[in-house]
């Protein structure tokens, strides 16, 4: 009998030692997963939702020669002098923009709100011939928060912006009275931002 117990205890034991190593591999497998996630989320918000870091100058030709027009349209934009104007968003961040006010006493503006990674003179200076030389229309170019030079570290992907945007028209409002047309033009996050404005 006694033989035989000691031999129930050894199987007992080898299963028991079975059961811990395979908790042992799960609970490794599990620890590597929640570490691959949490290493994978935060680089993905790094990389998508912090403020963008500078970039590096362009290596392909197409990259350059974009460049190269933005920089001619913004020269253009720039020898206008537009105004350097600033809001606070509600979360207590300075937003900035560029107002470009029409050639006659126009009650016409336009808001133009540009994508992920941008700012507005980049995106819409090559606008400025059509909206303001063509239209007459007085023309603003805000910065949404984390981008150009309005401040925030998180881009608020419409979300948040389209709050900002709200605040740029009752800026307009303020300033110019409440007989205006405005009109909202996005691109890409930017259009996004505007839909959800309206």
């Amino acid at each position: 009998v006694k033989g035989k117990n000691r031999r129930v205890l050894q199987i007992i034991c080898r299963q028991i030692m079975e059961v811990f190593e395979m908790i042992y591999w799960i609970a490794g497998i599990l620890l590597f997963l929640a570490v691959a996630f949490i290493t994978a989320g935060f680089v993905s918000f790094n990389i998508a939702i912090a403020r963008p870091k500078k970039t590096k100058p362009p290596q392909s030709e197409y990259k350059k020669a974009r460049e190269q027009i933005r920089a001619k349209n913004n020269a253009y934009l720039f020898s206008l002098n537009p105004e350097d104007v600033s809001i606070q968003s509600a979360d207590g961040l300075a937003l900035k923009a560029w107002f470009l006010p029409a050639k006659s006493e126009k009650r016409r503006f336009v808001i133009c709100v540009h994508g992920y990674h941008c700012n507005g003179p980049d995106e819409f200076s090559h606008m400025v011939p059509f909206y303001h030389d063509e239209l007459d229309y007085n023309y603003l170019l805000p910065d949404d928060r984390a981008h150009g030079r309005s401040e925030g570290k998180y881009i608020g992907f419409g979300a948040l912006d389209h709050k900002d945007i709200l605040l740029w028209v009752d800026y307009l409002i303020d300033r110019f009275g409440k007989d205006i047309e405005i009109i909202l033009h996005g691109i890409s996050m930017g259009a996004a931002t505007v839909m959800l404005a309206n």
